[in-house]
């Protein structure tokens, strides 16, 4: 016999105080499809992120494809996808960059992602829209392209949260043909629902949940002979639990909500009962026979009692495992033609393969650019020509003073941008997306900062060229000019370890704005970017110069020539020392808010 595909022993998730998976087991055999069926809040998503690697349970263990998903969470997740409760798609790509996004992730040669994402854009009837952006889509078909992005490697294991809730009749009776050819393929389906008549549909068997807690398991042909009130019910589990419960004559239930049974029919002649809903059923068989693909060759199991019509598969043609043991369904053996076993995905691919996607986004979306552009221009004009000619600058025109601190500050809010980017990225369920794949651990995070730092980076430029106009330049060679944007780009990765705390720690992309506005933009004009210090009150003055950001100005305005004040007697050491404090504080504060950063963002992708 075949080891199970999925398979919990005492599967056990604590948060705090409050235990959300409490003791559950299952075992799923290859090739079928196993429903956990219970209402929100149950614990079906939290078994799944569990099953997924997504999430580390408390104690019991977890095998998908065999293997252990805590010891050997990057094989498990080279060998499942996962479909999650919403469609984690990204609105700004197209539904074939979504696809070979995933296709590069996985690590596939360039030829097979484009040929792959084709055959998946034509499979889930989405290949006239497949260069339209996501955002355009409707629900059932980001639904669709989601379940397309979870099959670019054919897993042979497949993970389903709730896969129709909120998709319209006709969309959740396609999907279900969809998946049924999944199964004909031999790909083992996990399915959480809330509905009871979408499990009986699909399911070899079905696993009912409750706070946690497994309060009833059997197969569909059982849930129809149970109480019509719902599964989770206590007095229907108790009932369960007392005495195997007679035949009903209940209809199925078209959610976990049910209604009370009708009274039954007094009985036949020969002591048979009339059923209450004989016709509907027969009609509802007919409307889903219309929607089915053509019934196949039953597969070679024990067929389940009182199965629908055409709810029959293929028998799968098995081979060899080349290691000897279990034979390898379809969807196995090309998925072990497309990931050999010494293929690793690529870790700078990967990367870029992020990055490149963050840059599409300033694509589509110009107006990104907005804060690193038209907002450090108009501060250059505002101070340069509104409030320049009020401030004197001994030995040196205010504009060249002033760049070097204008591009400071355009740096320093890098941190607002991974924050906004990381926020809105968690929220809508992007990362986990990320994360179920075979990829780096620290590659989102990698990948978002290096973007943002091309993002500043833009704006720096934009901020050179302005200068150029205005009069700014750079008066002390071209090795000493490289040092002044080299100096930039350390101390703008610095604060990125801002961006990743304050992004991971806040829940909504509004938190995160108000609370970066009121920090970060408040340090930048405590500093000597816009003002001298040697003119400010000392207590207001000692606090500036041993900004961080005070240093990183003085500078670049020592390296570039821009700086005509001779340092005050007795003015702070950072001042003193610019270049070397400005390194030292980029490494200092990344030493310190790195380990903060990337506890934040544990806690937040664990939950």
């Amino acid at each position: 016999m075949s080891a199970p595909a999925i398979e919990a022993v005492d599967l056990v998730k604590r948060f705090g105080d409050f235990t959300a998976v409490d003791g559950v087991s299952f075992s799923v055999p290859e090739g079928s499809v196993f429903s956990m069926l219970g209402p929100n809040g149950a614990g079906k998503t939290t078994t799944v992120r569990m099953m997924t690697t997504l999430s580390v349970p408390t104690s019991g263990t977890g095998r998908v494809a065999g293997l252990d998903v805590v010891r050997d969470a990057d094989a498990v997740r080279q060998r499942m996808g996962l479909t999650a409760q919403s469609a984690t798609v990204d609105e700004l790509l197209t539904g074939r960059e979504n696809l070979r996004l995933v296709g590069d992730l996985y690590g596939l040669d360039r030829a097979t992602v484009r040929r792959v994402a084709d055959e998946l854009l034509e499979r889930f009837s989405l290949d006239e829209a497949g260069d339209k952006v996501a955002k355009e889509y409707s629900g059932g078909m980001r639904r669709r392209l989601d379940l397309a992005a979870s099959l670019v490697a054919t897993p042979p294991v497949l993970f389903l949260d709730e896969p129709t809730t909120g998709l319209d009749p006709r969309s959740r009776v396609e999907l279900w043909g969809v998946l049924r050819d999944l199964v004909r393929d031999g790909t083992t389906l996990f399915l959480t629902t809330q509905y009871l008549d979408e499990a009986d549909q699909l399911a070899d068997r079905i696993v009912v949940v409750d706070h946690g807690r497994v309060i009833a398991d059997g197969t569909p042909s059982s849930s129809r002979t149970a109480p019509a009130r719902p599964a989770w019910s206590s007095r229907s589990v108790g009932a369960r639990r007392s005495q195997r419960p007679p035949r009903s004559s209940a209809p199925r239930s078209a959610s976990c909500t049910s209604t009370p049974t009708p009274a039954a029919s007094p009985p036949r002649r020969g002591g048979r009962r009339p059923h209450p809903h004989r016709g509907a059923a027969r009609r509802g068989r007919h409307r889903a026979r219309r929607h089915r693909p053509p019934a196949a060759e039953p597969r070679r199991r024990l067929p389940l009692p009182h199965r629908s019509p055409g709810r029959g598969r293929p028998r799968h043609r098995r081979r060899r495992h080349p290691r000897g043991g279990r034979a390898m369904t379809t969807a196995q053996q090309h998925f072990q033609a497309v990931h050999p076993a010494a293929t690793r995905p690529n870790p700078v691919r990967q990367v870029w393969a992020l990055v490149r996607r963050n840059l599409t986004h300033i694509k589509r979306q110009p107006e990104m650019l907005t804060d690193v552009t038209i907002q450090p221009v108009m501060f250059v004009l505002l101070f340069a020509f509104v409030f320049g000619g009020s401030i004197s600058i001994p030995g040196v025109d205010y504009k060249e003073w002033l760049l070097p601190g204008i591009m400071a500050q355009t740096m320093t809010f890098s941190a607002f941008i991974v924050a906004i980017g990381l926020n809105t990225d968690l929220g809508k369920g992007i990362v986990d997306r990320f994360r179920s794949l075979p990829i780096g651990r620290s590659s989102v995070v990698v990948a978002r900062s290096v973007s943002s730092i091309i993002h500043s980076m833009i704006g720096i430029v934009v901020m050179s060229v302005t200068g150029l106009f205005v009069g700014w330049g750079i008066h002390e060679g071209v090795l000493r000019g490289l040092a002044g944007y080299g100096l930039l780009v350390l101390f703008g990765f610095a604060m990125i370890w801002v961006g990743i705390l304050f992004g991971s720690a806040l829940r909504s992309v509004e938190a995160v704005q108000g609370v970066m506005f009121t920090t970060v933009f408040p340090i930048t004009f405590l500093s000597n970017a816009f003002a001298r210090t040697d003119v400010m009150p000392d207590w207001l003055r000692f606090l500036a110069e041993w900004n961080p950001i005070s240093a990183l100005v003085q500078a670049l305005r020592e390296l570039w020539g821009n700086d005509g004040i001779p340092l005050r007697e007795g003015a702070a050491l950072p001042l003193q020392h610019p270049v070397l404090t400005t390194v030292i504080w980029a490494v200092g504060l990344s030493a310190v808010l790195a380990p903060l950063a990337v506890r934040a963002f544990v806690a937040r992708t664990n939950d």
